[in-house]
């Protein structure tokens, strides 16, 4: 659910949970003074609070050119903060609720999102004492006007049904090209000689050879995504291939995936294919006691 509000002020003592020890399961990611993702929980359910705005800096020109869309169909000012509040559910945990097909799912995400906001609360930390903070009369701090807000207007009519105007969803079925990639190219140019930062025909070279590494590495996770969810018969599963990971060669792979995945848009595909190995990755440092499960 999209909101326009600052959640920068967010901090751990604010988060009431039903999940026993939620506090070990409360991280964020933040730049400077600014907040870009709190996180709640881990699979099967997990709270995920972000800056949409900070987010879509990174996302192609297309996927921008559609949000904004939206926003302004929707009165959301993008002069000002906007933030996504959404939970993520696994088929674990919607078993628990029957549901097994996607239908299901959004037909009941009203009552899913809503089930959440109960789950997990906002509190108003200054409707209780010092004391009172660190205890168990946590329960009963006042909630944050802007989590009742939220836990009492989620509506997804508005991704049921397409109302983004043609043209763009157009563009959207054009395969990207060198020449689409001209003018974004040469407008960051314009914006390094404006700084005073002249780049070379090397610098470009080495940007390119870096480029060309890093999709070849994330075509790798792909694959490697593919043969894990392929048949008994076929090749070993991410799992057992891990074990096959010398100590050292484990402890590497799991530092160069969470590189790649804080450079990554959370909303993406490949971040959470990519999560899902980092996720078995940990799981098995964890099983050779290389890793505390603080979870």
């Amino acid at each position: 659910m999209f909101i326009q509000h600052n959640f920068n002020y967010l901090k751990k003592e604010m988060i009431l949970s039903k999940k026993k020890n939620h506090s070990a399961n409360i991280s964020e990611r933040s730049t400077g003074y600014e907040l870009e993702t709190y996180y709640v929980g881990k699979k099967p359910f997990l709270l995920r609070i972000y800056n949409k705005l900070k987010e879509l800096e990174t996302a192609s020109e297309i996927k921008r050119e559609l949000m904004h869309n939206y926003f302004l169909v929707n009165n959301l000012d993008t002069r000002k903060p906007i933030f996504n509040v959404e939970f993520e559910y696994h088929r674990e945990f919607l078993k628990l609720y029957d549901i097994d097909t996607v239908e299901d799912a959004l037909s009941r995400s009203k009552s899913l999102f809503e089930l959440g906001c109960k789950f997990i609360k906002v509190i108003d930390t200054s409707s209780l004492t010092e004391e009172q903070i660190n205890s168990t009369n946590r329960k009963r701090a006042d909630i944050l006007p802007i989590w009742e807000y939220i836990s009492t207007h989620y509506d997804n009519k508005y991704f049921m049904q397409i109302e983004t105007p043609l043209e763009k969803i157009e563009k959207i079925s054009y395969r990207y090209s060198l020449e689409d990639a001209r003018k974004p190219i040469k407008r960051q140019i314009m914006r390094l000689l404006l700084h005073d930062n002249s780049p070379t025909v090397f610098y470009f070279y080495e940007l390119l050879q870096n480029a060309k590494e890093e999709f070849a590495l994330r075509d790798s996770y792909k694959e490697l995504k593919r043969e894990s969810t392929q048949g008994q018969n076929s090749e070993p599963s991410i799992t057992d291939e891990l074990k096959n990971y010398s100590d050292e060669g484990l402890q590497n792979y799991e530092a160069r995936l969470y590189s790649d995945l804080e450079s990554m848009p959370i909303d993406s595909q490949l971040y959470k294919d990519i999560s899902e190995v980092y996720e078995a990755v940990n799981a098995e440092l964890v099983r050779r006691g290389l890793l505390d499960d603080v979870f």
